[in-house]
């Protein structure tokens, strides 16, 4: 996707340590929803 060049496509990486794929969901699932709700998370 960066390759494209979109003008406001934003993107972070964050690694949760000691976690995989099926540990990770729930943490995952909190962060986005603390993104998405107004005045909540960091954008």
């Amino acid at each position: 996707m960066k390759s494209r060049r979109y003008p406001s496509l934003q993107t972070q990486l964050h690694v949760l340590a000691g976690q995989d794929h099926a540990t990770v969901f729930p943490d995952m699932i909190t962060k986005a929803l603390e993104w998405a709700v107004a005045g909540r998370g960091s954008r």
